[in-house]
């Protein structure tokens, strides 16, 4: 493994009514590449997988540029979720990065 390698998991549980909506995510971050699923399941009388997704990014020096594709799963005319396409690029030019950890950016403390 790199140095700096990370797994990070996200779990977030909901509950509506009688519906449970739970979404899961998992990130790699090797060193300056990150590679992510994430999973959409629901449960009303049956469990039903929704969706997949999938992320990609890349950090280089003060930027950091990804996509996330989440694409449902149909069954017959039903649609469970919403098929949703993200690019984005994120730049920081702060002076006051003597703390920052590298590209572990979710770790990063800033004490000034």
């Amino acid at each position: 493994m790199p140095e700096r390698s990370y797994l990070f998991i996200y779990n977030n549980l909901r509950l509506s009514d009688q519906t449970y909506l739970l979404n899961t995510s998992q990130e790699f971050q090797l060193n300056e590449v990150s590679i992510g699923l994430s999973q959409r399941v629901n449960y009303k009388e049956k469990f039903v997988l929704n969706g997949m997704g999938l992320s990609l990014g890349l950090t280089l020096e003060n930027f950091d540029i990804g996509m996330q594709y989440f694409f449902p799963l149909k069954k017959r005319n039903l649609n469970f979720a919403t098929s949703v396409f993200e690019f984005y690029m994120i730049f920081e030019f702060t002076p006051f990065r003597r703390n920052g950890r590298g590209s572990v950016k979710r770790l990063q403390i800033d004490n000034y």
